[in-house]
């Protein structure tokens, strides 16, 4: 399923200032299922399966979609991982961007949050030199939190890109750090060389 006007908005808003421009439509999600329209498919499990938990809770209030439910019920501070998928890049791009729309759910103890880590890797099978960053919440309310990787951000052509969410503590608690990730995306500019590059018009067909 597409994700909502509002989110398809917000996405090429992102892209036209990451991209100087020149992105004048959605180019493919390198992500997949990063909606959650009905389940956690292509998100690998780390941990607990009670720590990572498919929700209803959409960004967009989308009754026919959803997100992912996070948790870290570690004492100590920490980023806990909970789902990850690592994602083969055809060809180098001369950018990225990624990001994700957060929130923290009201059983979350002060000091803690979500996170969405997106991590360039130098082989395809996300091992190697890396370089990346995580976009994060710490409050309630959906935010969408983006990034842009250039390649003098990395130092190497990336070959695979990992994304990892879960939670974490900025301190020791007994408590829990929760939350919710929805719309997670990756794109890459090399991707828009057919209709974004070199003069020719984009292809509206599928723009609201």
């Amino acid at each position: 399923m597409r994700p909502s006007l509002r989110t398809r908005a917000l996405r090429l808003s992102a892209l036209l200032a990451a991209f100087a421009g020149v992105a004048l439509a959605e180019p493919p999600n390198l992500v997949a299922n990063g909606d959650f329209d009905r389940s956690l498919e292509d998100w690998e499990r780390l941990g607990a399966v009670a720590d990572s938990l498919w929700s209803g809770e959409d960004v967009d209030l989308d009754p026919a979609s959803g997100s992912i439910w996070v948790r870290n019920r570690l004492l100590q501070p920490e980023f806990l991982v909970v789902r990850r998928q690592c994602i083969a890049l055809a060809e180098p791009s001369h950018a990225y961007l990624v990001g994700a729309s957060l929130q923290i759910d009201l059983k979350s103890v002060p000091g803690s949050g979500v996170f969405a880590d997106f991590r360039f890797y130098e082989n395809a099978d996300c091992s190697g030199s890396s370089n990346g960053d995580a976009v994060v919440a710490e409050a309630p309310g959906w935010s969408l939190r983006t990034m842009t990787f250039r390649p003098e951000d990395l130092w190497f052509d990336a070959g695979s890109l990992e994304v990892t969410l879960g939670a974490f503590k900025n301190e020791r608690s007994e408590g829990q750090a929760s939350g919710y990730v929805d719309a997670v995306f990756a794109y890459a500019d090399g991707l828009m060389r057919d209709g974004f590059d070199g003069g020719r018009e984009p292809d509206r067909s599928d723009q609201p």
